[in-house]
């Protein structure tokens, strides 16, 4: 992953938004901070790029900078109101964050943008733990097994929860 790094040739004089988002994007997969500096220049460069914006989304959130995540997911709603990413990252850094009493609003947007998506029974199996209500939870994120049968943090979630029960 390193040497793709540098591959990816970014100009110095007239870098592009776009090679910037690439070498952001990989340089944040190696836990490299100056993957965010990348994507902030290719956002000075290119303000519209969504692929970038949502990309420095996940990076912030990486570094547990939730109001500089939520501010991106404002934008990326506001200009993309059907995409359910921008709903998704806003739910990720108010659940990361502990502010559980936003997600409501974007819990239900999701659910009519995208009803499998799997973030929605992430978060509605970690309510029902929260409230000590494991069949419930086992029950949600037996949902989740339906749509990725591999998703190993389900399965994960899926054992502690039946130890809970003694199941």
């Amino acid at each position: 992953a390193k040497e793709l790094v540098d591959l990816v040739q970014v100009a110095q004089e007239k870098p592009n938004a776009q090679q910037l988002t690439s070498r952001g994007f990989l340089r944040l997969s190696l836990q490299d901070a100056q993957g965010i500096v990348d994507l902030e220049q290719a956002l000075a460069i290119s303000p519209d790029s969504l692929k970038a914006k949502l990309i420095l989304g996940y990076g912030y959130l990486k570094t547990k900078e939730y109001d500089k995540v939520l501010n991106i997911t404002k934008e990326v709603i506001a200009e993309h109101p059907d995409d359910p990413r921008g709903f998704s990252l806003a739910i990720l850094a108010n659940f990361e964050d502990g502010q559980f009493d936003q997600l409501t609003p974007y819990l239900q947007k999701l659910e009519q943008l995208s009803p499998d998506n799997i973030l929605l029974f992430i978060v509605k199996a970690d309510e029902y733990e929260r409230a000590k209500d494991y069949p419930n939870a086992i029950t949600t994120i037996e949902k989740i097994f339906t749509i990725n049968p591999f998703y190993i943090p389900a399965m994960v979630k899926y054992f502690q929860l039946n130890l809970e029960l003694g199941t």
